[in-house]
């Protein structure tokens, strides 16, 4: 536990990731407390499994300029990784071009880093606003982040949203509890949770796609 807590600390500081984690805004506004969206996938060839959904945001992001993204190179090696990554690219690109953000290949406005964490792992995040309501104004002067630790059971997908300038992440959302092993022989559980954390961040900057006007009614 404590190599995969260090492991996170260092891609922290390599991304340049404010001091912030995965942490629900609906958890926080809700007596902060953890909220857990435990999904059922009942399917006749996939069986029941339940999983958590949830994502963190950061106050320095300015949403109302990404338009375009770009996959990272992939350099894990990482296996359960790489033999998940075609699943992972395409499903991530189809949802962020239902989103309106369009792939390019040179100066994106948002960068994808990815990755599924097979072991348990602790993780210290801190408590937000809900982002749909920050997102209105984007008041990136704020600095009420509230520590909090959580854990991540295995089989954990970590999706980053990283501003290429900046190269800080700005968004953050992951999959738990999707047990590793069925990762490597049910490709619909990954495509599935991918598809739940982007109806989270779908949500959550629904306001981006709706007219000032009616914003500020």
């Amino acid at each position: 536990m404590k190599k995969n807590q260090r492991k996170h600390e260092f891609l922290a500081k390599a991304w340049k990731i404010p001091e912030f984690a995965p942490i629900s805004k609906e958890k926080k506004m809700q007596k902060n407390l953890l909220l857990l969206g435990f999904l059922g996938l009942c399917a006749a060839c996939v069986g029941a499994r339940d999983y958590v959904i949830d994502y963190d945001y950061s106050y320095q992001g300015n949403f109302r300029k990404y338009k375009s993204f770009q996959f990272m190179e992939h350099t894990s090696a990482d296996t359960l990784t790489r033999l998940n990554a075609n699943i992972i690219e395409d499903e991530i690109g189809f949802r962020m071009k239902l989103l309106d953000y369009e792939p390019v290949t040179e100066k994106p406005d948002l960068l994808i880093i990815y990755k599924i964490f097979p072991d348990d792992f602790q993780m210290r995040g801190y408590q937000q606003p809900e982002m749909k309501q920050w997102i209105i104004k984007e008041d990136s002067t704020r600095k009420d982040y509230k520590p909090q630790q959580y854990a991540l059971n295995n089989g954990t997908l970590l999706i980053h949203l990283v501003e290429r300038k900046t190269r800080s992440t700005v968004w953050m959302g992951y999959a738990s509890g999707l047990r590793s092993r069925t990762l490597l022989v049910n490709p619909r559980i990954l495509k599935n949770s991918i598809i739940s954390i982007f109806d989270r961040f779908e949500v959550s900057t629904a306001a981006l796609r709706r007219p000032k006007e009616e914003i500020e009614e």
